[in-house]
């Protein structure tokens, strides 16, 4: 028989050289499916803005950083639109082009 201590050794250093195997299991679907309801918790939130119809600023995602495009009437629509995407659970970042329609 082997003393307890060799065994103990052997189990450890074991788990130790497997634990240094394992790999980052997110697969790109599950960071896409995040993006997917993370992109639909922005467009919520930016089509509460008042002023801002649903056509008027598209949303895309992509790991976690939100672009809007398209058009406002206002600066201040903007704005509030830019700042409804920031504060959803889960944006790391706003990137925006949006044009405004101020006359």
């Amino acid at each position: 028989m082997y003393p307890k201590s060799l065994l103990s050794g052997i189990i450890f250093s074991l788990v130790i050289a497997l634990s240094a195997c394992a790999t980052d299991t997110t697969t790109k679907s599950a960071t896409a499916l995040d993006d997917a309801t993370l992109n639909d918790n922005v467009a919520y939130a930016v089509r509460g803005v008042p002023g801002v119809e649903s056509g008027d600023l598209s949303v895309s995602t992509s790991y976690g950083v939100v672009t809007l495009t398209g058009r406002t009437d206002t600066r201040a629509q903007a704005q509030d639109a830019i700042e409804a995407a920031r504060q959803v659970p889960g944006v790391q970042k706003v990137d925006y082009d949006i044009n405004v329609d101020e006359h």
